[in-house]
């Protein structure tokens, strides 16, 4: 059975909510201002806290540009895993591609659980 409007509209807030969480806590870490990081963004001075209120959604570049400033994987804005990485010494994994493939699908579980968790939470809920 496929979800109804209302639990893809409360995993969408969760989702939000989570990122948003983790915007502010990896600028925190990396001890940078919202004013640094919006002006690192090319924003306005106000954004990086209207984005960290839910009041502002970012954009993907925005967010490829946060990371990359904060020294975060993008997918640590949306998983579980601090900071995990897939790992490759000893995999065998050699190429670019291949590797991309494994970041991806890495990404693509961590997604999943999460979902899958915000189903059942929802369905606990209810």
């Amino acid at each position: 059975m496929a979800p109804n409007f209302a639990t893809l509209a409360y995993m969408g807030t969760l989702m939000a909510d989570r990122l948003r969480e983790r915007i502010a806590r990896a600028r925190d870490q990396a001890g940078v201002s919202q004013t640094e990081l919006a002006a690192k963004l090319g924003l306005d001075n106000t954004a990086v806290s209207k984005i960290e209120q839910g009041k502002r959604a970012v954009s993907s570049v925005e967010l490829a540009s946060i990371a990359e400033y904060c020294g975060r994987p993008i997918s640590w804005f949306f998983g579980d895993r601090e900071g995990a990485e897939p790992h490759f010494r000893g995999a065998g994994v050699t190429s670019a591609s291949t590797r991309a493939e494994v970041t991806w699908l890495a990404e693509f579980a961590d997604m999943y659980c999460f979902l899958e968790d915000a189903l059942k939470e929802q369905s606990a809920v209810s």
